[in-house]
């Protein structure tokens, strides 16, 4: 999304609406917060074992089944980098643990759909979609799944079923998630590896049920059977209105880590084919 921690924080700067600015911008905007210094940040790291695929979700080549090794991946990326920041006088505290954000959140779609077909579809809710992948069942419904249970159950919801996934989704991020293992801990910001994970959406999920920010920066890349190279690296998470300490720990990362691989599409042809 940008180049540098100078360009996040201008271009987050640009979109925050007049009263946000007002309340939550510093005098001198986000570019006070580049410090490029860890000193007095307090960072959680997160297990990187316990936020990959499973080997059977992957098809790997030789590179990227030895890259993705336990002591490759995690003691030379996210463990180095763990060391190198506290050696650069970040307060780190490891492991942390992060309540996996599984659960299943059903809830109807008819006002997206009433704005995104066209008038004379005759699919206008979920209602109608039910009814039209059971009239074409042979194109619509896959064979080892016929059934459209999940569906019906999100037609049949409540305004009163909506809330308590909303409420669900707040205890989450706020009692078990974020918010708490933060407090519990005592720290600005928790990290987690971004990219070739478990889950990468999860970590979008916590800050997302508080509001929170969210940054990610490189580690390095992998590699795939026959395909371009893809970047992983880390994910900083913060609470609410954190903006300035991810701004700074973005700012340190940038200063003190390699610069950020760059892929082979951006290389051109040549590159590519060698």
């Amino acid at each position: 999304m940008a180049r540098s921690a100078r360009d996040v924080a201008a271009a987050t700067e640009l979109l925050m609406s007049p009263d946000a600015r007002s309340r939550l911008l510093p005098d001198d905007g986000f570019i006070s917060s580049l410090t490029k210094s860890f000193d007095g940040l307090k960072i959680g790291f997160v297990d990187p074992t316990l936020w990959r695929f499973p080997p059977d979700l992957w098809v790997p080549s030789k590179e990227a089944k030895d890259q993705y090794t336990y002591d490759i991946f995690c003691d030379t990326t996210h463990h180095h980098a763990r060391a190198l920041m506290r050696s650069l006088d970040a307060r780190v505290v490891y492991p942390v643990n992060l309540t996996p954000s599984t659960f299943e959140l059903t809830v109807t779609a008819k006002e997206f759909l009433e704005e995104y077909v066209k008038k004379e579809s005759q699919v206008r809710d979920l209602a109608s979609v039910v009814i039209f992948n059971k009239e074409h069942s042979a194109i619509c419904l896959p064979k080892d799944a016929p059934e459209q249970s999940w569906i019906v159950k999100a037609i049949e919801n409540k305004p009163s079923l909506y809330m308590a996934a909303v409420d669900h989704m707040w205890q989450i991020g706020r009692v078990n998630g974020l918010a708490k293992t933060v407090e519990d801990n005592d720290l600005d910001i928790i990290v987690a590896p971004m990219g070739r994970t478990r889950t990468t959406a999860d970590h979008v999920r916590f800050t997302a049920y508080l509001g929170g920010p969210i940054i990610n920066v490189p580690l390095g890349r992998y590699h795939l059977k026959e395909r371009p190279s893809r970047p992983f690296g880390l994910a900083a998470l913060g609470s609410r209105m954190s903006e300035e300490l991810l701004f700074q720990f973005m700012s340190s990362f940038e200063a003190n880590f390699p610069a950020r691989p760059v892929l082979e599409r951006l290389l051109g042809t040549a590159a590519q084919e060698e």
